[in-house]
């Protein structure tokens, strides 16, 4: 969910808005982040969200701030404590 870019941290918050149409869309807003200690595939974040808010946690380095997004609960990353790229 955390995308790493020179100039800070940040996670893509889903927030409810109105599409051109005036009609209930999901937006995603670029939340900058402070991070904490990293686990594996793990991280903690300690200022910059709360409890309960809903991040993109896939995708989020094609996102733009104000993007429509579509949510798909289907699709999960598995995070693991040791992970293993397949290529490695």
């Amino acid at each position: 969910a955390v995308v790493r870019a020179s100039y800070g941290d940040s996670v893509f918050r889903v927030e409810d808005g109105k599409g051109p149409d005036g009609k209930p869309r999901k937006i995603a807003r670029q939340q900058f982040v402070k991070l904490g200690e990293a686990r594996g595939d793990f991280v903690s974040i300690l200022e910059g969200v709360e409890a309960g808010q809903e991040v993109v946690t896939s995708g989020a380095f094609k996102l733009r701030n104000g993007a429509f997004v579509a949510i798909d609960n289907t699709v999960k990353p598995k995070p693991e404590l040791s992970p293993r790229p397949e290529n490695q």
